[in-house]
C-alpha cells in the first residue's frame, strides 16, 4: 500500500499544471474551478483514474458527465454544457441531485445501481429540465457505466448523453403530417403510393384495399410484382424506370381488379427528386377511369346513331321534292282515271238505256214484219222485201246486244 501511494505521489507531482489538458471551456472552468473545498480535494490529489476519466471526458465530441464518489460531484463536457443551459457553469463540481432536483429520484436510482457495478441504458427517455427560468421538455438516450478506481472499487459513474430532442420532434411532426397526409389521401377515390428505387412500396392509402384487397399495412413494405401481379409488373416496369430517370409518365392502361377483372386507369408515375437532385422513389397515382370510358364509348355510340339518322333525314330532305311532286302526279294520274272510270260508268248506264229502248223498238218492228210475211205470202216481191227487213232488224237486234254488254261492263 504504501508502495502504491509512493507511485500515486510521483504520477501527481508530474501532472502537468494546465490539467486536464485542452478540453474547451469546460476544461478551463475544471481547472480554474477550486477543487480543494469540494470533497473531491485538489486535482493533484486526484487518482489517476479519476484524472484519466475527466480528461477523456471534456474532449469528447460528445455529451459526457461523470458524476464522482457518493455525492454524485458533477465534471462534464461543453456538449453536456449545452444541455444543462443555465445551471453551467455553477453545475461544475455540485450533486447531480441539487443540479437537477426535478430528477433526483431518477439520478438517485442510476447512481445507486451503476455504484453497485451496474449498466444501465435509457433510449429516448422524456425528461423535463429546469434552467433558465423554464422548464424544456426533452428527449435524451442515456447510458450509465460504472468507473473503477485504482482499488478495484466503484469510484463514480460516466454518463453519455445524446439529445434526441429535435429527432424526436422531427418524428412528431413527421407523424403527424403522415397522419394529416393519410386523412387526405385516404378521403380520395385514387390509388395513392410511393415506391423506392428497389420496387419496394413505401407508402400506399387506403384505397389499395378497395382495388387490391390489401391494407396500407399489407402493401408497405411489399415489392411491386407481389402487389400488383407480375404481368402488370412487367409492363409497367419500363414506365417505372422513366421515372426513376427523372421523367413524370402519364399512360392510359388497364389494371387487374379484385373483383377478378380489368379496369380502364390513368396512370401516373412523378419522380421524388431530392435537393441534391437524387432520385430515391416516386409517387404513384392511378385514377379509376372505367365509368368515365364506358360514357365515353356510349356517348360515341349515341353521337354515331345520330349522325347516321342525320344522314338519313339529310337524304330524305334532298329527295324530298322529287317525292312530292311524284306523289302529286300520281294522285292527278289516279284523280284523271277515276273521272275517266265515272264517265265511262255514266256512258254505259246510257248506252244500257238506249240498248233496251232500241231492242223494244227492234221488237215491235221485227214482229209487224212477220206478221206482214203472212198477208203477203206468195207475192215473191214483197216477201224479198221483208225479208231483207228482217235481215236490218237481226242486225239491229246484234247490235243492242253489244250495247248492252258494253253497258254491263262499265257498270261493273
Amino acid at each position: 500500500m504504501t508502495l502504491l501511494r509512493d507511485r500515486l505521489g510521483r504520477s501527481v507531482a508530474a501532472t502537468p499544471v494546465a490539467w486536464p489538458i485542452a478540453g474547451g471551456a469546460c476544461g478551463a472552468a475544471i481547472r480554474a474551478h477550486d477543487w480543494s473545498a469540494t470533497p473531491l480535494g485538489a486535482i493533484d490529489t486526484w487518482s489517476p483514474q479519476l484524472r484519466s476519466t475527466v480528461n477523456t471526458v471534456v474532449n469528447s465530441p460528445v455529451a459526457k458527465v461523470l458524476m464522482w464518489g457518493a455525492d454524485g460531484l458533477m465534471l462534464y463536457n461543453d456538449g453536456y454544457a449545452r444541455i444543462a443551459g443555465g445551471k453551467h457553469p455553477a453545475a461544475i463540481g455540485a450533486r447531480a441531485v441539487d443540479v437537477w432536483p426535478e430528477q433526483a429520484d431518477f439520478n438517485r436510482h442510476v447512481l445507486g445501481e451503476v455504484m453497485r457495478g451496474e449498466v444501465m441504458l435509457f433510449r429516448d427517455q422524456p425528461m423535463t429540465l429546469h434552467h433558465d427560468g423554464a422548464a424544456h421538455a426533452v428527449t435524451l438516450d442515456l447510458f450509465y457505466t460504472p468507473v473503477h478506481d485504482f482499488d478495484g472499487s466503484v469510484g463514480g459513474v460516466l454518463g453519455t448523453v445524446i439529445d434526441n430532442s429535435e429527432r424526436v420532434a422531427a418524428e412528431r411532426q413527421l407523424a403527424r403530417s403522415e397522419s394529416e397526409l393519410r386523412i387526405v389521401t385516404d378521403a380520395l377515390p385514387v390509388l395513392i403510393s410511393y415506391i423506392d428505387r428497389d420496387y419496394v412500396y413505401r407508402f400506399a392509402n387506403s384505397f389499395y384495399e378497395d382495388w387490391v384487397g390489401l391494407t396500407p399495412a399489407q402493401v408497405v413494405g411489399r415489392h411491386v410484382r407481389d402487389v400488383i401481379g407480375k404481368p402488370a409488373f412487367a409492363v409497367r416496369q419500363p414506365m417505372m424506370d422513366r421515372a426513376l430517370a427523372g421523367e413524370t409518365v402519364t399512360a392510359d392502361a388497364r389494371l387487374p381488379h379484385r373483383d377478378g377483372g380489368d379496369r380502364a386507369s390513368e396512370l401516373r408515375y412523378i419522380p421524388r427528386i431530392e435537393p441534391d437532385g437524387a432520385i430515391n422513389g416516386f409517387y404513384v397515382l392511378v385514377f379509376d377511369v372505367e365509368e368515365r370510358v364506358n360514357r365515353t364509348l356510349q356517348l360515341e355510340r349515341q353521337i354515331s346513331h345520330r349522325e347516321r339518322a342525320e344522314r338519313q333525314l339529310r337524304v330524305l330532305n334532298e329527295t324530298l321534292e322529287a317525292r312530292v311532286i311524284r306523289e302529286i302526279e300520281e294522285r292527278r294520274l289516279a284523280e284523271a282515271g277515276l273521272a275517266q272510270a265515272q264517265k265511262m260508268e255514266t256512258i254505259g248506264k246510257l248506252t244500257g238505256g238506249v240498248a233496251h229502248d232500241f231492242n223494244n223498238l227492234l221488237q215491235v218492228v221485227s214482229g209487224n214484219l212477220q206478221l206482214l210475211g203472212k198477208d203477203i205470202a206468195g207475192n215473191a216481191r214483197a216477201e224479198r222485201r221483208v225479208s231483207n227487213a228482217m235481215a236490218g232488224i237481226e242486225r239491229g237486234a246484234k247490235l243492242a246486244a253489244q250495247l248492252l254488254a258494253f253497258g254491263r261492263r262499265q257498270a261493273l
